[in-house]
C-alpha cells in the first residue's frame, strides 16, 4: 500500500494489480479521468502488466514493473512526472526515455524520483530547489530522467527519497581503496614493519609511564603513524589480502607488537585525547586482522573486565572502549555461535567422563527415591551448593583445573615448545564460554551495587535521583545473546529429536544443552542473591527510594535477562520438560522466590493490587473496593447505526 498524505489518494498492489482510491483531481488515481473514488478501483491499463512496485508523491504515482518499466501519471508540474512537459496525465503513462534501461528500483519524493538501473547507475528527474536531485545539477527542475555523473564508477546497491532530499548508497568495491598509493599506502610487509618501529621510537615510552611530557611534535608523528597504520590495515582488508603474505598471522611476532601497540594507547589511562582516538579508529577499522580469531578476543576481554568494584566505578573511557569493541566483535563473523557450540561440546565430554567414573556412593544414597522418570528426585540447591556449582564453572569441581584440562593443557604447552614461541601464543587453549559469561555477570553485579550504594539515605524523600538509569551495555547485549541463542538451540534439539516428555531419550547434544542452562541459571541466580538484599534495604526507606531503586533494578540483569528467562523456561517446560526434567534447572529458581517476593511486596499499593488480583472474577476482591456509581443516562455514550 503507497499512501499520497495530504494529496488524499491511495494505491495498493494485489498480485501484480494495482488499485487506487481517493482524491482524482489532475487523474492522479489513473483511471482516464479526474473524479473521485471511494472504494479500491482496478487500473484498467495496467491490468496486462506486473507491477512489483507502487509509490506516490505530491499529486502524482508511479510504478515499476517486473520488465524494469517505470509509469507515472497524475499532475505534471515541475516535471515530476519525467515525461518531458508539466502536462497532466490521467492515465499510467512510460517513461519512454527509461525504456531502454533496466529499472531494479524506483524512489519518489514530494515532487521528484530516483531511478537505479541494474548496472548501478542512479537516474533522477523532477523539482531541484534544494539540490535534491544532485549538487552538480543547478536548474530548478529536470523534465526528464538525468543520469548522476558524480556517481559514476561506483556501484549503487540503495537508494531512498524524502521530501526534499536523496539518498545512494554503495557496495564497499565502488569505494576501494588502491593497494598503492605514493606516501599513503603501500599495502606489504615492510610498510607494517616500517610503522612497528615508528610507533615504537614515538610511543614506545608513553606505554610505560602516565605523566609522560609530550612535544608537539611527537604527538603529530603518533597520531600520523597511527592514520598510516590505519589505511594499511583498511586497504588490506579492501584487497581481501591474506594475512600471512603481510606476516600477520596468527601468532607473529610483528602482529604481537603492532597489536600491542595500537591496544595501549586506545585504552590505557592518561593517553593524549588526539593519540588515543587515532588508536581506537585503527582499532574499529583493522580489528578482524589485529584480533582475528574469537578465542583471542575473548581472551582479551577477560583481561579488560573489571575484577572489583573500584575498577567498575574508576573505568576509563579508554577501557570501556576496547571492552565494548570486545564485545561487539564477538557478536559478528558467528565467532559468538561457534563459540556456543564449543561450550555444548565441552559439556558433552564432560557428562561422559563422568559416565566412566567408579560409583564410591552409600548404600543410603543408591537407595534415594526416584521420580516416575526415572530420575533422582531434585531438592533446591542451598546457597553453598550454588556457590560451589559456580566454583565449579571454571574448575574441575576440586577447585583446580579438571584433568581433561590439565592434559589438554600441558599438550598445548608441549606442542608450543616444539613449534617454538613464535606460534606458541594461538595454540593456548581458548577461554571457555561460561567462564567469560561469569565474568561479565560479575561484572554487572558489581557495577549495579555501586549504584545502589549511591542511593542517598539521608537525603529527603524528594532528593532522590529517580531518572539516573543507565542506558544498556554491549556486555548486556552479549548476556542476552548468549541466552537467547542457547534457548533456540534447546528447542531446535528437542524438534529434530522428536522428543517432548522422556529424559531417558534424550540425545548428548539436548542433555549438553541442559547442563549448559543448568550452570547460567545457577550464576545468573547468584547475580540476583548479590542485588536484591541490597535494593530491599534501600528500597524500605521510603516510596521515593523504592522507585529510585525500582529504576536501577529495571535496568540491571533482574530487570532484563531474569523475566525473559523465566519466560523461556516456561515455554521449554511447557513444550519440551524433557530436557528441564533432566537437568534440573528449573528448581535453581527456588532460592531467589523469597527474595524477589520481599522485594515486591515494598512497591506502593501492592496490598491492593493483590487482593484485586487474587479476587474471583465478578466478586469484589477486598474490603476497600469501592463500587463506582452508575453513569446517569445523559453521560451514556449512544452508539447510532
Amino acid at each position: 500500500v503507497a499512501c499520497g498524505g495530504a494529496e488524499a489518494h491511495t494505491l495498493a498492489l494485489v498480485g501484480g494489480l494495482v488499485f487506487s482510491w481517493g482524491d482524482g483531481e489532475y487523474g492522479k488515481l489513473g483511471h482516464g479521468n479526474r473524479d473521485c473514488c471511494h472504494s479500491p478501483k482496478l487500473i484498467e491499463s495496467l491490468a496486462s502488466i506486473e507491477v512489483v512496485k507502487i509509490l506516490t508523491g505530491s499529486e502524482m504515482s508511479a510504478v515499476l514493473t517486473s520488465t524494469g518499466s517505470v509509469y507515472t501519471w497524475g499532475r505534471g508540474g515541475n516535471h515530476r512526472l519525467g515525461h518531458g512537459s508539466e502536462l497532466h496525465v490521467d492515465r499510467p503513462k512510460q517513461i519512454e526515455s527509461l525504456s531502454t534501461k533496466n529499472i531494479v528500483d524506483l524512489h519518489v519524493g514530494s515532487m521528484h524520483s530516483l531511478a537505479q538501473t541494474n548496472d548501478g547507475r542512479l537516474f533522477t528527474w523532477g523539482r531541484n530547489d534544494h539540490r535534491q536531485l544532485s549538487d552538480t545539477l543547478y536548474d530548478l527542475s529536470y523534465s526528464a530522467p538525468t543520469n548522476i555523473t558524480n556517481l559514476d564508477g561506483k556501484m549503487v546497491t540503495g537508494i531512498a527519497c524524502g521530501p526534499s532530499q536523496s539518498f545512494a548508497w554503495t557496495s564497499l568495491d565502488g569505494f576501494n581503496m588502491p593497494a598503492h598509493v605514493p606516501f599513503c599506502v603501500d599495502v606489504c610487509t615492510q610498510s607494517f614493519e616500517h610503522l612497528d618501529m615508528l610507533l615504537e621510537q614515538v610511543c614506545g615510552d608513553m606505554e610505560e609511564k602516565s605523566d609522560w611530557p609530550l612535544s608537539l611534535e611527537r604527538e603529530c608523528l603518533a597520531v600520523a603513524s597511527l592514520n598510516l597504520l590505519r589505511l594499511q590495515l583498511f586497504a588490506a582488508t579492501v584487497h581481501n589480502l591474506p594475512a600471512e603474505t603481510l606476516n600477520l598471522q596468527p601468532g607473529s611476532e610483528l602482529l604481537s607488537s603492532i597489536k600491542q601497540h595500537v591496544i595501549n594507547l586506545a585504552s590505557k589511562p592518561d593517553v593524549l585525547q588526539s593519540i588515543q582516538c587515532a588508536a581506537q579508529a585503527c582499532l574499529q577499522t583493522g580489528w578482524s586482522l589485529l584480533l582475528p580469531t574469537a578465542e583471542e578476543r575473548a581472551r582479551a576481554l577477560s583481561g579488560l573486565l573489571p575484577t572489583t568494584e573500584a575498577d567498575v566505578v574508576h573505568v576509563t573511557p579508554g577501557r570501556r572502549f576496547m571492552t565494548d569493541l570486545l564485545v561487539t566483535s564477538l557478536m559478528v563473523d558467528g565467532g559468538f555461535e561457534a563459540a556456543l557450540s564449543g561450550a555444548i561440546r565441552r559439556e558433552i565430554l564432560e557428562q561422559d567422563t563422568d559416565k566412566f567414573q567408579p560409583d564410591v556412593s552409600s548404600d543410603s544414597e543408591k537407595s534415594e527415591p526416584r521420580t516416575p522418570e526415572g530420575a533422582a528426585a531434585k531438592e533446591p540447591p542451598t546457597k553453598s551448593e550454588t556457590k560451589k556449582m559456580n566454583d565449579d564453572v571454571r574448575t574441575g569441581g576440586d577447585g583446580k583445573p579438571s584433568p581433561r584440562e590439565r592434559r589438554h593443557g600441558e599438550k598445548m604447552q608441549r606442542e608450543g615448545d616444539k613449534v617454538g614461541p613464535g606460534l606458541s601464543d594461538r595454540r593456548k587453549p581458548e577461554i571457555p564460554l561460561l567462564q567469560l559469561i561469569q565474568q561479565l555477570l560479575r561484572n554487572a553485579s558489581s557495577a549495579t551495587l555501586s549504584r545502589l550504594q549511591g542511593v542517598p539515605l539521608d537525603a529527603a524523600a524528594d532528593d532522590a535521583p529517580v531518572n539516573s538509569v543507565p542506558s544498556k551495555s554491549v556486555s548486556l547485549e552479549l548476556l542476552l545473546k548468549f541466552q537467547r541463542l542457547l534457548v533456540a538451540k534447546i528447542i531446535a534439539y528437542h524438534r529434530k529429536d522428536g522428543i517432548h516428555h522422556d529424559p531417558s531419550r534424550l540425545g548428548q547434544d539436548a542433555l549438553g544443552c541442559g547442563s549448559l542452562l543448568r550452570k547460567y541459571i545457577s550464576l545468573l541466580c547468584s547475580h540476583v542473591e548479590d542485588v536484591l538484599p541490597l535494593a530491599t534495604s534501600l528500597a524500605s526507606h521510603s516510596n521515593r527510594h523504592f522507585a529510585v531503586v525500582a529504576k536501577i533494578i529495571e535496568a540491571d540483569l533482574c530487570g532484563i535477562l531474569l523475566p525473559e528467562m523465566v519466560l523461556s523456561l516456561l515455554l521449554v517446560e511447557t513444550n519440551y520438560p524433557a530436557v528441564c526434567q533432566a537437568s534440573g534447572c528449573v528448581i535453581l529458581l527456588t532460592n531467589i522466590l523469597q527474595q524477589l517476593n520481599q522485594f515486591n511486596k515494598l512497591a506502593p499499593g501492592v496490598s491492593k493490587d493483590d487482593s484485586e488480583d487474587l479476587a474471583w472474577p465478578g466478586v469484589i476482591g477486598g474490603a476497600n473496593f469501592i463500587v463506582p456509581p452508575p453513569k446517569a443516562s445523559e453521560d451514556v455514550a449512544l452508539i447510532r447505526r
